[in-house]
């Protein structure tokens, strides 16, 4: 029985988030910093490439010559990354996804800019930190993850005081 608390109480740390606005407020604005740039590159949108030109372009030696599946693991990121953030599901795996994305594009494409942009790495930098933020802090209020906690583990645990969540 031991064990099934200690799965559950690891499912809980993974969507358990405050009722709080201030992640709420970071998670939107990531949302649909990613919608744009996740749709860029999975359909085109906005002057994007879309799905295949962006794969090419990651995978060839002359662009930034990804493994096939680590280019599409990147783009998927930040597609299935804006999604996830934008209802407040697996909000910290989304997170996480967003945040190794854009460390790759600073070592990747910035790093060479310097700091500052347009071609610095200042913009994703700001993007990681956000994406960080809410690796440790989940969804906040109105999100899936904080629907789904709700009840998910009795006080006795420990997790409910730690992230002040009404059982109820």
């Amino acid at each position: 029985m031991v064990w099934v608390f200690r799965r559950m109480n690891l499912v809980y740390r993974l969507f358990a988030t405050p009722d709080s606005l201030a992640p709420t407020i970071l998670r939107l604005t990531l949302a649909v910093v990613f919608a744009v740039h996740g749709g860029q590159k999975t359909v085109g949108w906005m002057g994007g490439h879309g799905w295949s030109e962006t794969l090419q372009q990651w995978t060839s030696p002359e662009g930034m010559n990804f493994s096939y599946p680590l280019a599409m693991l990147g783009i998927l990121a930040e597609a299935l990354g804006a999604l996830g953030l934008l209802v407040g599901l697996l909000t910290r795996l989304a997170a996480v996804g967003i945040c190794c994305t854009m460390l790759t594009a600073i070592f990747t494409v910035h790093r060479s800019g310097g700091f500052l942009a347009p071609k610095g790495y200042e913009y994703p930098f700001t993007l990681a930190g956000v994406a960080l933020a809410l690796m440790f802090c989940g969804g906040g209020r109105w999100s899936i993850d904080r629907f789904i906690t709700r009840g998910l583990l009795p006080p006795s645990t420990g997790m409910a005081s730690r992230y002040r969540l009404p059982l109820n």
